[in-house]
């Protein structure tokens, strides 16, 4: 055959193969304005067409650039999915029936990039895209298994009906198969699918769990060294937890005590120490943060379906580890230790009472003087459930002045002050301040410490303060001041010494709704007494001394 005639179609597939290879490298860059740049040039549509190339190394990269340029922009990932409607995308439904392990990866590799947008991810779907996903689980290449696994797991990611798909498409087996091969990120990967079927519904765990046993060998794998395969189980267990709460049960059963103890105990950092008491310093051993994150959060999820299986969490893990763990950490896993110590506290008195003897509490102050909102938020709800039993062994140490630090580093904290600040702030979100105010009437109503409610009779001095508010908490004191009176007989003359009684008869003047609750007093007081200290009182014996003198 001629040169001549040769030589035209040598250089046609060079020049194919350049640019193909060229637009992926830039897609793929460091420089984010090459996405930009390429974007303006259209280059989705000249890549297009290359998907039917009969050259498989040109398609390849063509599928390998639409891709990258996709997942870097989502207007992109549109005009790839929509565009002469969705010739491109069709394209690459039709490139997909082929043999070619290397073109598969590639493929598979397209597909997550498409789907990880929720807009997109549904019409992706409707060409078929799972059916060959699902069988490229069981291709005999490894890295094909491993981006099969992923575009799952973005498309399960964008909702409970494409998650439904996936499972109806028989993923299942076949991932719980890639979670046992020995490829460690295929192995991550199969694990994260799953995460993303059973995050969504009850229905959807008990299909993923009810899948050849695929829950005993999600939970085998709890025992492995690699860190983020850990982090990556816990997390997917943390989900099953949730939804269902039969699976619970099975799981905490499975969990071996140790474990718990290696994922949770220690901090972020070195160094630190224990702030129980100013005398007692106790070193804390690190721990990986996300593995101490997931493992509470799947902790929190058994123990929040009641108290049989509160029970059932507290006697896997200890509550001192629980403690040591919200003293010495301060990011995000510490917001879920906080949640799972108040699920701990709602469901059983006994922990609620163990929470307090190891010094739970005194954390718990610490928290409600964080700046993020949520942290307070969840520290309001554990004093809440701790206050809300009748128990003043409980009760009474919420409201003392906590000594927190070691030695010269020592401050004081109070509990019942710091939730009425809460309470009584207008500027906070609504949320903390209901989790505030319902903490504060628990603590009031359950106290028996006379001491512990006087404070609260002064009102917090800063801008913003919600005074009909006030007025609702002053009237709940007065009331529990008249029912401890009743209690106890020695606070009626304590109530005169301290100035107590004279403090809340002047508030009346401020706070009209006191009166009211105030002539309830006389139960325990002479009406001479009451009206010593009243301002009537005080006008009407000057004016006696005016009229003798004159």
């Amino acid at each position: 055959m001629s040169r001549a005639v040769i030589q035209p179609f040598e250089e046609y597939q060079r020049a194919r193969v350049i640019f193909v290879q060229t637009v992926a490298a830039l897609a793929g860059g460091k420089d984010n304005r090459n996405v930009e740049l390429l974007k303006r040039l259209d280059a989705i549509r000249l890549l297009g067409p290359l998907l039917t190339d009969p050259v498989i190394s040109i398609k390849q990269y063509a599928a390998l650039a639409i891709g990258t340029l996709a997942g870097a922009d989502e207007e992109i990932a549109s005009q790839v999915v929509n565009d002469d409607n969705g010739h491109i995308l069709n394209l690459i439904l039709k490139s997909l029936e082929t043999s070619n392990r290397f073109y598969k990866k590639t493929a598979c590799r397209l597909l997550g990039k498409l789907s990880k947008w929720k807009s997109l991810a549904a019409k992706v779907v409707s060409g078929g895209v799972i059916t060959f996903l699902v069988s490229c689980l069981e291709d005999c290449d490894g890295e094909v298994k491993l981006f099969a696994a992923s575009a799952l797991q973005k498309i399960c990611m964008n909702g409970e009906d494409l998650a439904r798909e996936v499972i109806n498409a028989g993923a299942i087996e076949p991932l719980s198969l890639c979670l046992q091969e020995p490829d460690i990120k295929l192995k991550r990967q199969a694990v994260l699918t799953m995460s993303n079927i059973a995050k969504h519904s009850d229905s959807h765990t008990r299909r993923l769990c009810e899948e050849k046993e695929t829950l005993g060998v999600i939970l085998h794998y709890l025992q492995t060294k690699d860190t983020m395969l850990r982090r990556q189980v816990l997390l997917c267990l943390s989900y099953i937890a949730q939804n269902s709460s039969d699976k619970a049960a099975q799981i905490i059963n499975s969990l071996n005590n140790q474990l718990l103890e290696e994922n949770i105990a220690g901090a972020t950092k070195a160094n630190i120490y224990s702030i129980r008491s100013a005398t007692e310093a106790t070193p804390i051993r690190r721990a990986d943060p996300i593995c101490q994150q997931n493992c509470l959060s799947l902790l929190y999820n058994i123990a929040k379906h009641g108290s049989g299986h509160t029970n059932q969490v507290s006697a896997k893990i200890k509550c001192e580890t629980l403690i040591r763990f919200l003293e010495t950490n301060h990011g995000p896993a510490r917001n879920v230790g906080l949640q799972l110590i108040s699920t701990l506290a709602q469901y059983s008195k006994e922990q609620a009472e163990q929470i307090k003897r190891l010094g739970g509490h005194k954390v718990l102050a610490l928290c409600l003087y964080e700046q993020k909102p949520e942290t307070i938020s969840y520290a309001c709800n554990a004093i809440n459930f701790m206050a809300s039993y009748p128990n003043p062994d409980i009760t009474n140490g919420l409201v003392e002045d906590l000594p927190i630090g070691i030695n010269e580093n020592v401050k004081y904290y109070n509990i019942p002050y710091r939730l009425l600040e809460l309470s009584l702030n207008k500027n906070l979100p609504q949320y903390l301040v209901n989790n505030a105010r319902d903490a504060l009437e628990n603590i009031i109503k359950n106290n028996t410490n006379l001491d512990a409610l006087i404070p609260l009779l002064d009102r917090p001095n800063y801008s913003g303060v919600d005074d009909s508010h006030y007025e609702k908490i002053l009237c709940t004191i007065v009331k529990r001041i008249h029912d401890l009176l009743g209690d106890f007989k020695s606070y009626k003359r304590k109530l005169i010494e301290n100035k107590t009684l004279r403090k809340l008869i002047k508030l009346k003047s401020t706070y009209k709704s006191l009166e009211e609750e105030l002539k309830s007093f006389s139960d325990f007081y002479s009406q001479e007494i009451m009206n010593y200290y009243s301002d009537e009182y005080e006008q009407k014996i000057r004016e006696q001394v005016i009229n003798n003198l004159s």
